[in-house]
């Protein structure tokens, strides 16, 4: 009847409203050769293989945009297909999905810490993060593999990343495929992080370029809000109070004595709240002062500063040491992903071997000191008996 036929174009109405086209659905599809293939014979074809075809729109002479029903379906034709002995080539319309590999990770680091640092960089996790094995064992090799969608704005990660490991913080390698060079502070791909709006020279308050290269003097001290500027990070001063001012330097020129702050202490602005009783001590030996302070309880420390002790390169011993050692580590460059992680690594590797060489020099000097003082002494009792 007539209420029975309202209800059915409703409810044909109501199918085709619940149809959804949606775009990480839709590939493109690219016919190989001369031969000639119509409209109705591709879509014949990926209904046969997908079961569900939504939409297919031409985009030139043996080209298509097909939307299908589900990623089953996708899946099935991604690997390309034939019509008639044509091959068919498929590629996905918009690579949302990749493959993401954090190349050699120390394996303590925790799964949560990686999946927090990508969901940092606005992209959703669509796999089990799994560590890599060596081939034929069950052996991790440290690299870790995730599949990612860039859901947002973001649609490349950064070449490397920071990580906190038993020696300190280090960079490692992010790989994942169509990757592009980004910026590091923001993810967008029109700009360096030099010229990122986000990011100003610490020393002068300026973009363009980095504090390293700065050539104004210091002028104040910002926030750093990059992982890869160590954190935030801010002068200890701040603690002083409001309307302090403490000066870090004197000197008396021709008479005059000249006054300035120029030796800045940056720390993390997420440690200042632990700083009690910051000061300078003026020194007899030095125009410098000496700052001070008290680092509350509980909060980790590392080791202190390290000085390279410059008579070193007047030890030709040790100088022909560091030059072997600098000669054999020039064909890491050509292996290495992260130049930036390399360096830091290598001046550690520098420092150790200092230090090694110190202490070993300073125990060889020690023994001939003792074995000089036994025959001194030996020497001393053969003339007393003598006498």
């Amino acid at each position: 009847n007539g209420g029975g036929g309202v209800r059915k174009c409703a409810t044909k109405q109501d199918k085709v409203a619940e149809k959804q086209y949606l775009k990480r659905l839709t590939v493109k599809i690219q016919l190989m050769g001369q031969k000639p293939v119509t409209p109705l014979e591709v879509m014949r074809t990926i209904r046969l293989l997908c079961g569900g075809i939504m939409a297919c729109r031409r985009t030139g002479a043996q080209a298509y945009e097909v939307t299908l029903s589900t990623d089953t379906g996708k899946q099935n034709i991604l690997n390309g297909f034939e019509i008639d002995s044509v091959p068919v080539e498929v590629t996905e319309l918009c690579r949302e999905e990749v493959m993401v590999s954090f190349l050699q990770l120390p394996v303590y680091i925790p799964d949560a810490e990686i999946a927090a640092k990508l969901e940092q960089w606005g992209v959703t996790l669509v796999s089990p993060i799994r560590r890599r094995m060596w081939p034929g064992t069950n052996v991790a090799d440290g690299t870790r593999l995730v599949r990612v969608r860039f859901d947002g704005p973001v649609k490349s990660l950064p070449y490397s990343t920071k990580f906190e490991t038993a020696t300190g913080p280090q960079y490692f390698r992010v790989i994942h495929n169509y990757q592009k060079r980004v910026c590091r502070l923001c993810r967008e791909e029109d700009h360096e992080m030099k010229d990122c709006p986000k990011f100003k020279c610490f020393r002068c308050n300026q973009q363009g370029h980095y504090a390293k290269s700065c050539q104004a003097a210091v002028k104040e001290c910002i926030c750093l809000e990059s992982e890869d500027e160590e954190e935030s990070q801010g002068h200890v001063s701040e603690k002083e109070g409001e309307g302090t001012r403490e000066f870090s330097r004197r000197q008396v020129v021709k008479g005059v004595l000249k006054q300035s702050r120029i030796d800045l202490c940056l720390i993390s602005h997420d440690l200042v709240k632990n700083i009690r009783s910051p000061t300078y001590t003026q020194n007899l030996w030095s125009d410098h002062s000496t700052f001070s302070c008290f680092l509350g309880e509980g909060v980790k420390r590392y080791g202190g500063l390290w000085c390279f002790n410059a008579s070193l390169v007047q030890d030709m011993v040790f100088v022909e040491k560091m030059k072997t050692f600098l000669t054999n580590v020039k064909h890491e460059l050509f292996l290495i992903n992260d130049i930036n992680g390399w360096w830091d690594d290598l001046k550690q590797r520098i420092k150790k071997k200092c230090i090694y060489y110190c202490k070993d020099k300073r125990w060889r000097e020690n023994l001939f000191e003792k074995q000089l003082m036994v025959a001194l002494n030996d020497e001393c009792r053969f003339l007393d008996s003598n006498n």
